[in-house]
């Protein structure tokens, strides 16, 4: 997930009334921290999204070619992606409001984990409910970390004296330099694991089909540069991102200090105040580059990595 998602979660955060603190009440409702503890929350979530998107983006760029068969890959992430729509509507304020912006984030990446345990046996028996599992998770997961970072930035900037949009800016900075390399580790992990055990001829590359002239596995099925890697590399893949899944929830859970919020606003449903916040002109202009934004990254996952890794899976 990534700037589609920000976008949903930061429109969650500004529209909600029962769930994230507003810039009023974030102080009232902190407790006792010193500018290090709240300067080591930024760290802890930062390094927990970096491994839990370490591996949700790696394993998002090979669905569409290691589960090639009947799109089953593709499918897959399209239905990430309509659960996330859905959830933004309904769950992120609740909750938030029931366990808290700490458990909420705790038990949305343990619903990332899900996916993963499900690329072990991709059917769509399998892959469609942990999809539909992990893009309810979605929601709830950027929500309370847009909401946590605000509340984190405006209570460091009471404490030092700075103005709170400076540092909240500044937060959400450091956040993203971490989490977007994530591309980077996520990749190189995906390559160690998958690449050759030893260099093969280049003559069992069907080049007719690269390139422009390349099928997709829905329209060839017996596209012969579409084979998935052996169970064994595949396996151990998927064991190293469920690992790190893991390995993100605990990190949030043990060393991530929970924020009290006060419970003094009035409830209204956050559906509804979307649809009031749409109307505004601004809004509307910012649907075209969101539009293009869901296009291009469908394209990037979806086509040009099911060429790439077809390519590259072919020379094994």
């Amino acid at each position: 997930m990534s700037s589609r998602d920000e976008s949903f979660a930061l429109t969650a955060v500004g529209n909600n009334t029962d769930g994230a603190p507003s810039a009023k009440n974030e102080t009232d409702a902190s407790i006792n921290r010193s500018p290090r503890s709240i300067l080591k929350n930024v760290l802890v979530i930062s390094f927990g999204f970096l491994l839990l998107f370490t591996a949700f983006q790696s394993i998002q760029n090979l669905q569409s070619s290691i589960n090639s068969v009947e799109g089953l890959g593709t499918a897959s992430l399209a239905t990430i992606y309509a659960a996330l729509v859905v959830s933004c509507m309904f769950l992120p304020a609740y909750m938030i409001r029931k366990v808290g912006l700490k458990y909420a984030l705790v038990v949305s990446v343990f619903m990332y984990s899900t996916y993963f345990v499900a690329n072990f046996y991709p059917s769509f028996a399998t892959m469609i409910p942990a999809s539909i599992v992990l893009g309810t998770g979605g929601a709830p997961l950027w929500t309370a970390k847009c909401a946590y970072l605000s509340t984190a930035g405006t209570e460091y900037a009471t404490l030092t004296g700075q103005e709170a949009g400076s540092v909240v800016t500044r937060f959400f900075g450091v956040f993203f330099m971490i989490f977007q390399s994530g591309q980077i580790w996520g990749n190189l992990i995906s390559y160690y694991v998958l690449r050759p055990n030893a260099t093969l001829e280049a003559a069992n590359i069907s080049l007719e089909k690269c390139g422009v002239a390349f099928s997709t596995a829905e329209d060839i099925v017996s596209n012969e540069n579409l084979r998935p890697p052996d169970n064994v590399k595949l396996y151990t893949l998927m064991t190293v991102y469920t690992v790190a899944s893991v390995a993100a929830a605990l990190m949030l859970l043990l060393f991530l200090d929970d924020i009290k919020q006060s419970d003094d606003n009035k409830k209204r449903v956050l559906l509804m105040e979307t649809l009031r916040h749409i109307r505004k002109p601004h809004q509307w202009l910012m649907i075209p580059l969101t539009v293009f934004s869901g296009l291009e990254q469908a394209f990037l996952w979806g086509d040009f990595t099911q060429v790439m890794d077809g390519l590259y899976l072919q020379l094994q």
